[in-house]
């Protein structure tokens, strides 16, 4: 499901919610079945601590995911100022 107002109506049904953040703290007493959440961000300080801790509602986040997809765009974008690549790009569209 891929709006709110489904997982609002099926919050009860779930085990395992899959999610970007848990935008309703309000979900979790409706949540009888729930016992885990995978956040596909990094970040899980939008989701209550205490409020899953409660609920025993375990938390686990990407963090990590995406290391090394940074760096490797940090270089490159380093490598492309250092070689000048967007004043190239730019004279490049000006037939200079």
């Amino acid at each position: 499901m891929r709006d709110g107002v489904a997982l609002d109506q099926q919050i009860g049904e779930a085990d395992v919610l899959v999610i970007s953040g848990l935008r309703h703290n309000d979900l979790l007493p409706r949540a009888k079945r729930l016992r885990f959440i995978q956040s596909i961000a990094a970040g899980t300080d939008q989701f209550s601590g205490e409020a899953l801790k409660q609920h025993g509602v375990r938390l686990a986040s990407a963090r990590g995911v995406n290391d090394r997809a940074v760096a490797e765009h940090v270089m490159a974008l380093m490598l492309a100022l250092a070689r000048r690549l967007p004043e190239a790009r730019d004279n490049q569209a000006k037939r200079f």
